[in-house]
């Protein structure tokens, strides 16, 4: 028996860990215009090995963030509202 698989079909529904459920009128919130779309994650996000390159510090609890894998989840978790409680780094 051949199965189909069709890439493009597939990737226009959410998985179980991209679903944002809920909170899905947020996202609809976002600008459709990719070089803002960028400007703002990038506003928001900062990769865990890099915060330090930045001047941030990393408390546990937000160490533990970077393991949530469910956007329901992690949106629960307070952020994007939660993105702007680094700490610089001490001098």
């Amino acid at each position: 028996m051949t199965l189909s698989f069709n890439p493009q079909e597939f990737y226009l529904t959410q998985g179980q860990i991209s679903d944002p459920g809920s909170y899905t009128s947020e996202l609809k919130q976002l600008s459709d215009d990719l070089p803002v779309l960028i400007k703002t994650i990038q506003g928001l996000m900062v990769h865990l090995h890099w915060a330090e390159r930045y001047g941030l510090f990393l408390d546990k609890a937000r160490k533990v963030e970077a393991k949530i894998r469910i956007v329901q989840d992690w949106r629960r978790s307070g952020f994007p509202a939660a993105a702007v409680r680094f700490h610089r780094s001490p001098a």
